[in-house]
């Protein structure tokens, strides 16, 4: 039998334990070997790092075309895979399995956070075929969203794609050298992934010295925590070290392409080892709790019958926490929204009066205030926006993350209570954090007078009421700055609530699946003995 078709079989039996034994937190790695089974063509290069760690530029660099948007905006939570093709084709791919060829310059308009905000047409993939990759056929170069950003707002597209990573390049800026996510990134990479690579972006803003120390560094930090040696090499967009990327290619992509049939095995060899591993754990430990009698068959019968309350215990805790934190967070932005209220008002006071400064009748005079206020005070908003976009994600990025970290915890501790009683680890699935981005508001101005007698003002001339009304006029500016800055809050403020609690419930769902795995695996029984060891066999001898 070939080696393709031992891991054919070793899946297929894996599948049908994970069926048979609703073992459904492996689902999404099970879903990733079967993926590398039904597409044998390409290897997956994952390009995976924080945002801002030159990701896209890597890649843009290597394909030798500015395709990937960059910039200070970042990428919308859209996976983009670049490949060999004869001819150029980019082929966007909806989530609901439409699929749309686009020119390779437009895909931005997909993929930009700018472009396609929160991912509004629906945008499941972006597939782009180019002649330059020739050198790499066999591989899939694959852009993902930059994590651990100021927001972290792609981390779900991040995650739910993770799995299919065959290869991992990761990314790290020498402006911000491996940071503490940088090493869990590395560390959850190799659950997936038998090759990972570090490729030091921005090379060329250090010197030779600092270069070679920067890369021993890295080198060390993230050998230190895999326990094996990674390599590291050196990246640069720069059109003077052109020399640095063509060693890139040749010492780490090259060889990768030139043994990518032999490498997909390996590749495919790897994951099913760690769905494997995670499956027979959970077999040896349904398979000890079903010889348990005794205390400890009622130990493990109360430690089930808890779970539904426990699981009531920590919803309730979630809701109060989210409540508590919303509240919180709605204060602090609203807070430092208004402080920008005595500039815009200058401001705004400065553009009233510039604009009434000609002759006008009144009528004229409070159409042209009106316009003033709606075109400054917009752009303003817009400013304010964008100068505290990132102070919001920030505190979605702090608050909304307690909740998997909780998660995880509460997860833990129940796996923890069983094992005490049965005497072997039971695996638990990491739940990892979830959220959009905080994207500009539909923002508005409201008209500043509603009363009918506007339309008289136009005989009355304005030399008799010029001065007490553009007095008046300045007299409104205050309320108006704070009536729409106190709007611009609230509308960031339930974006940031709304994505929290979408976090919240996501942990919640994986809370109650996770359980139900739990429950399963400890409630078998003698009469499920036999079974279970015959899968057990099964999986350890194929």
């Amino acid at each position: 039998m070939s080696d393709l078709n031992l891991e054919r079989n070793r899946f297929s039996k894996l599948e049908k334990t994970i069926l048979k034994f609703s073992l459904f937190s492996l689902s999404d790695q099970l879903k990733a070997c079967k993926d590398m089974l039904e597409n044998e063509a390409q290897v997956n290069v994952a390009v995976i790092g924080k945002f801002k760690s030159g990701k896209s530029s890597l890649i843009n660099s290597i394909i030798g075309k500015d395709i990937l948007p960059v910039g200070v905006l970042p990428v919308t939570g859209v996976i983009t895979s670049l490949s060999w093709g004869e001819k150029e084709e980019a082929e966007i791919v909806f989530l609901d399995g439409s699929r749309k060829s686009v020119k390779s310059e437009e895909i931005a308009l997909y993929i930009s956070e700018e472009k396609n905000p929160e991912n509004r047409f629906g945008v499941a993939l972006v597939e782009v075929k180019l002649p330059t990759l020739s050198r790499l056929k066999g591989l899939r170069l694959v852009d993902t969203p930059g994590i651990d950003s100021v927001f972290e707002h792609n981390s779900s597209a991040f995650f739910r794609w993770f799995p299919n990573a065959a290869v991992a390049i990761l990314a790290v800026s020498s402006d911000s050298p491996l940071s503490t996510s940088d090493a869990e990134l590395a560390v959850r990479t190799m659950i997936y992934s038998p090759k990972m690579f570090v490729a030091l972006t921005k090379s060329d803003r250090l010197s030779k010295e600092e270069l070679e120390k920067m890369l021993v560094f890295i080198k060390n930090k993230i050998s230190e925590r895999l326990g094996r040696e990674i390599p590291v090499l050196p990246f640069s967009t720069a059109k003077e070290f052109a020399d640095m990327r063509e060693k890139f290619l040749k010492d780490l992509l090259e060889p990768l392409s030139e043994s990518s049939a032999q490498f997909r095995i390996e590749i495919l060899r790897h994951k099913l080892n760690s769905v494997s591993k995670q499956c027979l754990d959970y077999l040896i430990a349904s398979a000890i709790a079903a010889r348990k009698a005794g205390a400890d068959r009622e130990k493990l019968e109360k430690l089930i019958a808890s779970y539904e309350e426990s699981f009531k215990d920590i919803e309730r805790y979630f809701k109060l926490i989210f409540r508590d934190i919303s509240d919180k967070n709605r204060e602090k932005i609203l807070q430092s929204i208004l402080s920008y209220s005595s500039e815009i008002e200058k401001k705004l006071a400065e553009a009233v009066k510039s604009a009434l400064s000609n002759r006008h009748n009144l009528f004229e005079m409070v159409s042209i205030y009106e316009k003033t206020i709606e075109r400054e005070l917009y752009n303003m908003l817009i400013s304010v926006f964008q100068e505290k976009k990132s102070f919001a994600e920030e505190l979605l990025s702090l608050s909304a993350a307690s909740f998997p970290e909780r998660a995880n915890n509460f997860l833990a501790r129940l796996s923890q209570e069983a094992e005490k009683i049965l005497g072997t680890p039971i695996p638990v699935i990491k739940i990892e954090p979830y959220m959009s981005e905080v994207i500009e508001p539909n923002i508005k101005i409201s008209q500043s007078f509603d009363s009918h007698l506007e339309l008289l003002w136009f005989i009355i001339p304005a030399g008799i009421l010029k001065k007490p009304l553009i007095s008046h006029f300045m007299g409104k500016i205050p309320f108006e700055v704070e009536k729409n800055l106190t709007r611009l809050a609230m509308a960031i403020s339930k974006q940031v609530s709304d994505s929290m609690e979408m976090v919240m419930q996501n942990s919640l769902k994986q809370i109650r699946r996770d359980m139900e795995v739990l429950r399963k695996t400890l409630s078998s029984s003698p009469n499920d003995i036999s079974q279970i060891e015959t899968f057990i066999n099964e999986i350890k001898f194929s």
